[in-house]
């Protein structure tokens, strides 16, 4: 009987995660954390959401009192161990997935501080890969000049290998490795176990970066499968729906939810969603990959004469080229390289933020910045390319949703 009655209370509290809390049983409500919207300009790299309109209410448990010494399994500021004869494999593997682990992965996610906020475009690239580790950089606009945060995160192969601790967030107070913890993806053991037995433990960890000994928020419990499920999103110059395993975790004495969707890929489960709306609400969301290929791009111009480019990043309403789209400009360059005789039309497209006469200018500037990053840097022909602007007249899909206004930000290129 309390079996069916605890199923049934989590399923409710389940369907209540986006709409707002339902009591059930002797559980409260999820509660807002206020120790997860802590971020200081220029000090943290946000990943915390807060759509609600209402200001967030202070938990029950208190907070920043858990000691990171009582935490075995992490090791911060240590150096990643090699990962021994089987790491080969996981890395060979890594590499060759549906989204592959690979130098040039560049994860594209939107936050907002507040419910009146700009979408901030925070992007996590992959910048080197050795035999023990996965460096990467991770860029989100902050303050009101909206300029990039640009920190660094270490990954240990051994973690990718086998971990349940998951951290997400940077700081300029963090070591650059966390060794025991991972940040995008689930392990190899933990999703394999996710998937033959259904279940699997799971640890969500902040650190409080103005003392590093403690743990701000600390979330344990073991995350149950719902299932296989899909998920849309933005791979390279095409919207697709991969293979997802959705999980959940409850906690009704604490009032934690989280929900999980992760790519049904045992190669690289990439987390592509993660919510916990009892950290205000606090979600990352992957909306947007972009990775270099040998020469897709090149064929689809080859073949179609036309393509979409979503790996190209500006700065915020900007022309400013944001480095993480050097992969991209590297592609076009190779292969107009290797067709000499090729021309190129580049057209820029904006979503509606911001009004018409703005979003029509700055698609032409940021047309024009492509142009000259082209010919500047990799020494393309300028006689060899045009561009053009539409502001947000073209749209892809409506600009009611992120995902929607992602897929409108592009830069598409057409050969006359």
């Amino acid at each position: 009987m309390h079996e069916r009655l605890a199923n049934a209370c989590r399923m409710v509290l389940l369907a209540a995660i986006a709409v707002g809390a339902v009591a059930c049983g002797n559980s409260a409500p999820p509660i807002a954390r206020t120790s997860a919207i802590k971020i200081p300009a220029g000090e943290r790299s946000p990943t915390v959401d807060t759509r609600a309109p209402s200001p967030p209410k202070p938990r029950a448990v208190p907070e920043g009192d858990k000691p990171l010494s009582d935490i075995r399994d992490l090791a911060p500021g240590a150096e990643c161990p090699d990962p021994g004869p089987s790491g080969s494999a996981v890395i060979a593997a890594a590499g060759s997935a549906r989204i592959p682990l690979k130098v040039g992965l560049t994860l594209s996610s939107i936050w907002k501080a507040n419910a009146e906020d700009y979408e901030h475009e925070c992007l996590l690239q992959i910048s080197q890969i050795d035999g023990r580790q996965i460096t990467t950089t991770q860029s989100c606009p902050t303050g009101k000049n909206h300029v990039p945060l640009r920190l660094v995160r270490r990954i240990c192969w051994t973690d990718v290998m086998d971990s349940y601790l998951y951290i997400t967030q940077v700081a300029k107070t963090y070591p650059e490795t966390l060794v025991g913890a991972l940040k995008f993806n689930l392990s190899v053991a933990s999703f394999a176990a996710l998937k033959t037995r259904g279940k699997v433990r799971h640890r969500y960890l902040q650190i409080d970066d103005q003392n590093l000994a403690f743990s701000e928020i600390d979330v344990e419990g073991t995350l149950v499968s719902d299932g296989p499920a899909n998920f849309k999103l933005i791979i390279n110059d095409k919207v697709v729906e991969v293979p997802t395993i959705e999980a959940n975790y409850v906690n009704f004495r604490t009032n934690d939810i989280i929900r999980v969707k992760v790519l049904d890929d045992a190669r690289f489960p990439l987390t592509l969603d993660y919510y916990i709306p009892s950290l205000h609400r606090f979600f990352i969301t992957y909306d947007k990959v972009s990775f270099p290929t040998a020469n897709e791009l090149e064929q689809h111009l080859a073949v179609d004469k036309h393509t979409d480019v979503y790996g190209i990043y500006f700065n915020f309403a900007s022309d400013e080229l944001r480095s993480e789209s050097e992969p991209v400009l590297n592609e076009i360059a190779n292969a107009l390289k290797a067709h000499p005789e090729w021309t190129l039309i580049i057209n820029g497209h904006t979503d509606n933020i911001g009004g018409d006469p703005l979003n029509l200018d700055l698609s032409r500037r940021r047309a024009t910045a492509v142009r000259k990053a082209l010919v500047d840097r990799y020494k393309i022909d300028d006689s060899k390319l045009t561009t053009n602007g539409f502001g947000a007249s073209q749209p892809k899909e409506s600009n009611d949703s992120d995902r929607g206004r992602a897929l409108n930000r592009r830069v598409e290129l057409v050969r006359p």
